[in-house]
């Protein structure tokens, strides 16, 4: 935080306060980052810099090595030992963060507090930079997901430490954004592919059995999509329970209203878009109600990226004001995958060596329009955004985040909200008028980076600074790296396949029509498996639309768990009711039930309060009352 490039940060010491209510004691060395090598002028900027020296007289000073380094050299310890000793030098002496935090404990009532998020403003690239990592990621968070999912339905577990270690592991700092030298990914981009492909295998194997074609839903509210049937090799539109199996048949509704294309119009009933000669959405109608829109919605805008300090990193303000619609003529062409699925086809150059094709589309019985965008990008020093203009202009815009979400400004009205001129999103964020009565969202498959301002989203897809150490490490690469052929020494060069989606938004959706439900719903295939069917043992969730299932979770061969998150900044209540055969009870984050179990029971919480319920297996169903 004391990197911040517009905003000082204003504190050494502090409460950090989250949106639920919990806190955290912290602590950062300001004037000091995290690579001390003790010289006298870094030892008196972190005295001088030491925000809380009225409440306590002493801070932290990280020494040594400590960005992949080996830690303190001798010199540096030698220099510690002499400058400690120095009049008008603070006193220096080795100690561990545990032992300086049990001293400030006691000291917690008189610090300050931050409340809410702490945003870093700096290091904005690393949002989208290596969007192949980001993408790898998702896909094994997504088959983890499904993977524990059966297990709870089925009650057949297995061991899941290596991939999860492995997913944990590349949330490393410079992994997961990006900006670690380019044989991490040569590595571990296919790492990541290859355990979500094993998890699917071990899903495959616990649901395969005697049976009709089937498919289990991993979510913990109901689902309506169109899925390929393998006996009449038909598209059907299904309705899955939550969590839960049943055969393709059973599963089959009412086909909906066709989507028709007629010239640059598209609608199913639902929803209609119309596409001009130029290939942007101008007319565009969400059950009934148009959509306010300030300009041209679906541009691609290309711009000019070379930060002026890390490029792997940054993303400058200055980037920003650089950007140019794609204007190269575009090829649009109708396109109709049965009569469930039909839009327009918008292909075009982009910047200089690119090639764009956008899909717009909708689906029979659902007003959501999709975006496909498969771009073939050769673009170095590059950044590239899809935009959508409106004129919902609230103060603020919701943010997706990894536990519920958050509002960030959108108007800028001063030099914090000017900092944020591109922010991260976990998966969704919406933008509304004041009191999130209409608006619109987006959902993004595996996309983190936006830059939203004046009710205008631009979602970050590509951006193609030089590969970390790319030139200066060569000489170090190990032989089985050196023998085959390397990356571009751009990233993110080559093919992309990206999904987004967008739909109308208010704080009153219902929790299966909830863009945080929907960023799971849409992009998680259900498992297709044959064999019996899988009961639920969730019979339903009321009331408390903003509380999102997000997890379900296996505790042993009786019970799992699920975890919501509160995500509209809303308090209330929910009723969870199994079915028969099962009791729940509400829990630890653990899973260590704090309360005795019944079929049906209510939960109160709290807004962007993390909520865990344990569902249970009785043994003796007949012996349980409702």
């Amino acid at each position: 935080m004391t990197w911040n490039l517009v905003n000082r940060f204003p504190y050494s010491s502090f409460v950090w306060r989250g949106n639920d209510g919990s806190e955290v004691l912290a602590h950062v060395t300001q004037d000091c980052g995290y690579n001390s090598s003790v010289e006298a002028a870094e030892v008196k900027a972190s005295s001088w810099g030491h925000q809380q020296g009225d409440i306590h007289p002493e801070y932290l000073l990280p020494t040594g090595y400590g960005d992949g380094g080996g830690g303190p050299t001798a010199e540096m310890c030698e220099r510690a030992r002499r400058l400690g000793s120095l009049p008008g030098m603070p006193a220096i002496s080795w100690g561990q963060p545990e032992e300086f935090f049990a001293r400030l404990v006691p000291l917690k009532s008189k610090l300050p507090v931050v409340k809410g998020e702490c945003y870093l403003e700096g290091h904005r690239g690393t949002f989208t930079t290596h969007g192949e990592v980001k993408a790898a990621f998702r896909e094994l968070e997504r088959a983890l997901q499904v993977s524990e999912a059966v297990s709870c339905v089925t009650l057949k577990n297995w061991d899941r430490t290596h991939p999860w270690q492995r997913m944990i592991f590349s949330q490393f700092h410079d992994y997961i954004p990006g900006s670690s030298v380019w044989d991490v990914y040569q590595e571990g981009v296919p790492e990541h592919r290859r355990l979500a492909g094993m998890e699917y295998q071990k899903v495959e194997k616990a649901l395969k059995s005697q049976g009709e074609d089937s498919l289990l839903n991993p979510h913990a509210v109901e689902v309506h999509r169109w899925v390929n049937h393998p006996g009449s090799r038909k598209c059907v539109r299904v309705r899955l329970p939550a969590l839960s199996g049943i055969s393709i048949n059973a599963a089959t509704i009412p086909t909906a209203d066709a989507v028709e294309v007629t010239g640059g119009r598209v609608s199913n009933g639902l929803a209609e878009f119309r596409v001009d000669q130029n290939g942007w959405i101008t007319h565009w109608i969400l059950e009934g109600k148009p959509v306010a829109l300030e300009g041209p919605a679906g541009q691609l805008v290309y711009y000019r990226d070379k930060p002026s300090r890390f490029e792997a990193w940054d993303l400058d303000r200055q980037t920003l004001g650089s950007g140019l619609v794609a204007s190269e003529k575009a090829s649009i062409t109708p396109f109709r995958e049965g009569a469930h699925r039909a839009g327009l086809r918008v292909r075009r150059r982009i910047g200089e060596r690119s090639i764009a094709e956008v899909l717009f589309y909708l689906e029979a019985g659902s007003p959501l329009l999709r975006v496909d965008v498969k771009l073939d990008w050769q673009d170095t020093y590059s950044l590239l955004k899809f935009l959508m203009p409106t004129r919902y202009l609230a103060t603020n815009a919701r943010h997706g985040i990894p536990y519920g979400s958050v509002l960030r400004p959108q108007v800028v009205s001063g030099t914090v909200s000017e900092a944020m001129w591109e922010v991260p999103f976990s998966r969704w964020l919406a933008v509304f008028d004041e009191g999130e009565s209409e608006g619109l969202f987006a959902v993004t498959d595996a996309k983190y980076g936006a830059t939203v301002r004046d009710g205008s989203v631009g979602i970050s897809l590509v951006r193609s600074p030089k590969n970390v150490g790319y030139d200066g490490m060569r000489i170090a690469w190990p032989p089985h790296l050196s023998r085959i052929k390397g990356p571009s020494e751009h990233t993110d060069i080559g093919g992309h396949s990206i999904r987004l989606a967008f739909g109308g938004y208010h704080g009153k959706l219902l929790r299966a029509d909830h863009p945080a439900s929907l960023a799971d719903t849409l992009f998680t295939d259900p498992a297709a498996y044959r064999g019996k069917a899988f009961p639920s043992a969730l019979e339903s969730l009321k009331g408390g639309e903003t509380l999102i299932p997000a997890w379900a979770m296996p505790i042993d061969e009786k019970s799992w768990l699920l975890r919501l998150h509160e995500v509209g900044g809303q308090r209330g209540s929910i009723s969870i009711r199994t079915a028969s055969g099962w009791e729940v009870s509400s829990c630890s984050a653990t899973g260590q039930g704090q309360g005795s179990g019944k079929r049906a029971a209510g939960f109160e919480f709290q807004p962007y309060q993390i909520v865990s319920v344990l569902f249970r297996k009785l043994n003796n169903p007949s012996a349980k009352k409702p």
